[in-house]
């Protein structure tokens, strides 16, 4: 086999399994496969340790038909056009009571170099480029000998609201050494790209977030049993970027209806006093193949980020998914969202936020939009193949 590309992606492919191919490198990785063509994408997955293995019941490797393996390694055929390499590292997974100090060190490690020289030696390339899509694994290019480096970099890890103070220094460090690296890079925001030119890279590039509209086209609503309408939805991580006193204000601003709220609970503490107003649902963290339905059912779909602090530089995928299920979208001004101007509500203060949300229940909006043809993952995917000058 000829692999082109080695993939690190930051969720890698068995979360990608487990959760439904949601992320930005994971739909990015399945178009690219489509336009390489054959198996000529391998990625990456982290290296699972002794405490990640006892979270995923012993399943360190991802489904598929096996394609080689050994002792704490495995290459697997996953999906068309993509092999999966899997590795155990017998380590408990923390470093100064840190797991992602402990992954940064473990990307570069002998034992996870070992396991990437087998990976090499079983897909018979000594070509490949080496595609990045997160700065944890930047040890990763001390280890795989890749005739060029490239790249994409969506959020800004070194300021993530999850991160402890010395975890987002030692992501500074990694920044700074694929950008001293790194033959080509894109950003999914201009805030990124504005955080990479302090580090001396003027030629990266910005390519935003997108989704796949056919998916949420002609979908079934959810059933949203014993739950009042009409519905305010949202759909994400729930963490420290929430602004909480928000929804709770727009709870007890609202005479009828549910705040519907699925995701990922990243930070339970932080989102106990939303979660636990009256007027509020948590649905759990769907998988992303129930997203459209869930979107098909709310009445208006928002996005109560904080401005400021709380960011990530990022890009919020959701807009681009709450416009493809047609809801009309109120926001905060977070970072990017000029970009969807007169497609999507832009709220400067708390009030104005309420009030929107409260005119879109009672059909008074007049803001509307839908995804653009450059605003998919398809249409994205090409733009960045063209900039890492990787075509077919």
């Amino acid at each position: 086999m000829s692999v082109q590309v080695a993939y690190v992606p930051f969720h890698d492919a068995r979360k990608w399994e487990r959760e439904g191919v949601r992320s930005r490198d994971g739909h990015v990785c399945l178009h690219l496969a489509q336009r390489l063509r054959g198996n000529r994408v391998v990625v990456l997955d982290r290296p699972t340790s002794l405490a990640e293995l006892g979270m995923l019941w012993g399943r360190w490797c991802v489904s598929g038909s096996p394609v080689n393996r050994s002792p704490g390694s495995r290459l697997t055929q996953w999906r068309a056009g993509v092999l999966v390499a899997d590795s155990f590292v017998p380590e408990l997974g923390l470093r100064r009571g840190s797991f992602h100090l402990w992954l940064m060190r473990a990307y570069g490690s002998a034992r996870h170099g070992a396991h990437l020289s087998r990976i090499r030696e079983w897909i018979e390339s000594s070509d490949s480029v080496l595609w990045l899509c997160q700065p944890f694994a930047a040890g990763i290019m001390d280890r795989w000998r890749a005739v060029r480096v490239v790249f994409d970099g969506f959020d800004n890890f070194a300021i993530h609201p999850e991160l402890a103070p010395g975890v987002r220094a030692a992501v500074a460090e990694r920044y700074r050494t694929i950008c001293a690296r790194a033959d080509r890079i894109v950003v999914n925001s201009a805030a990124m790209q504005e955080y990479l030119w302090h580090l001396c890279r003027r030629d990266t590039v910005v390519v935003p977030n997108g989704a796949d509209p056919g998916m949420f086209v002609d979908v079934p609503a959810m059933a949203l049993h014993r739950l009042q309408r009409p519905f305010v939805g949202y759909a994400g991580k729930l963490g420290l970027r929430i602004d909480v006193d928000l929804v709770r204000a727009l709870g007890q601003a609202m005479r009828n209806g549910t705040i519907v709220i699925a995701g990922q609970l990243l930070n339970r503490r932080w989102m106990r006093t939303a979660l636990r107003h009256p007027r509020v649902s948590y649905l759990g963290d769907l998988h992303y193949s129930r997203l459209p339905s869930f979107l098909a059912a709310c009445d208006v779909c928002i996005v109560p980020h904080r401005v400021g602090r709380g960011e990530n530089d990022g890009d919020a995928t959701k807009i681009y998914e709450y416009l493809a299920a047609g809801k009309p979208v109120v926001t905060t001004r977070i970072g990017g969202v000029e970009g969807f101007r007169g497609r999507v509500t832009i709220a400067d203060s708390p009030a104005s936020f309420i009030e929107a949300t409260l005119a879109a229940l009672r059909g008074e909006t007049t803001v509307t939009g839908t995804v653009l043809s450059n605003e998919t993952w398809e249409a994205r995917t090409d733009l960045i193949l063209r900039h890492f000058d990787l075509q077919p």
